[in-house]
């Protein structure tokens, strides 16, 4: 039995899904992201729980955040590199921005 198939592995990583929010994903550095996302495909395929409903759900929601993440950080860098938006009128925008480069 390898290490990602142990009930104990596959239950934290059922409780992390279940924690885990937008705001939690945002928030996280890099090595954060990389951690989540690399312990959900271990999980989903060494641990062969890749069927079940919850790690369907986080796998497709985490692409869903990451998605918004390019969005936010495309937009940021063209509105003030490009185009002179005073990021200060867009307090909502600075503050997803200093959760996502990290």
């Amino acid at each position: 039995m390898n290490t990602w198939s142990r009930i104990e592995v596959i239950q934290a990583m059922h409780s992390w899904a279940r924690d885990m929010t937008p705001t939690r994903f945002a928030a996280g550095g890099l090595i954060d992201k990389f951690v989540w996302m690399y312990t959900l495909y271990m999980t989903a395929g060494h641990a062969n729980v890749g069927t079940k409903a919850w790690i369907n759900k986080a796998i497709h929601e985490t692409g869903l955040w990451l998605h918004t993440a390019m969005y936010v950080l495309h937009y940021f860098h063209d509105a003030v590199t490009y185009h002179s938006i005073r990021i200060d009128l867009y307090p909502e925008l600075w503050e997803m921005r200093a959760h996502l480069v990290r």
